[in-house]
């Protein structure tokens, strides 16, 4: 399919999943609950990439696209992952995954601000009970189904153990490995970035000019592959 097909083809099922991902707000959060939430939201956001990748062209900086297909990946291990629960339990998860990680981002920038800002007024959230509420139901969770094995330090353990129950593996070690090395330190992908010509037939390039530009073509194909995969 050519680019233009593509994105036309994109672009007719944006109506449908647009309307399927909307969720009725109650007091209690979303009326058909918070996994099928979560799963909406992770749908709108993984269409809307690949829309976004299919309209880029080569030369609009699609290297930084590619921490986003990251995410999307992880999306998709959590949410098969925990959709292997039953029902109650996936919300159940969900409620305490947003909690555990409310919390979490809380007491980071607190500390942040004790340190450099202390002046400037930040949630308090030296109370844990609630915290501590969300680690009682991952711990029960996980011992009852024996879904995964529960630790404080790690409640879901790791992104690979996730991948591998879920069955996706395979995925897990082509995508995720390689959408990685855009969000983490790598030696291997900062010195690519680097291109020179060739002269007097040696085969490296004394000088070498680094820029993320230089593998733009490359990214620019990745994005909208494995956007679409």
């Amino acid at each position: 399919m050519t680019k233009s097909e593509v994105e036309n083809v994109l672009q007719s099922v944006g109506p449908p999943i647009e309307e399927f991902a909307t969720s009725n707000l109650t007091s209690n959060g979303p009326d058909e609950g918070m996994f099928l939430a979560i799963l909406k939201a992770s749908l709108l956001k993984s269409y809307e990439f690949t829309l976004l990748c299919a309209q880029t062209s080569r030369g609009d900086h699609s290297f930084f696209l590619v921490p986003a297909l990251r995410g999307i990946c992880e999306d998709l291990i959590d949410i098969a992952f925990i959709g292997c629960l039953a029902p109650s339990d996936r919300d159940s998860v969900i409620e305490a995954l947003l909690k555990l990680q409310c919390h979490s981002l809380c007491e980071k920038q607190y500390a942040f601000f004790q340190t450099f800002r202390p002046f400037q007024p930040v949630f308090d959230i030296r109370d844990q009970s609630e915290a501590d509420g969300a680690h009682a139901v991952l711990s029960s969770i996980a011992k009852r189904t024996g879904h995964w094995t529960y630790s404080k330090s790690k409640p879901m353990q790791s992104a690979k153990f996730r991948a591998d129950k879920a069955g996706l593996l395979s995925f897990y070690n082509f995508y995720y490995a390689f959408t990685s090395e855009a969000v983490h330190f790598s030696p291997h992908g900062l010195v690519r970035l680097g291109w020179g010509k060739t002269t007097g037939g040696k085969r490296n390039p004394s000088r070498v000019s680094f820029s993320t530009k230089n593998f733009e073509a490359y990214y620019n194909d990745v994005i909208r592959l494995y956007g679409l995969v």
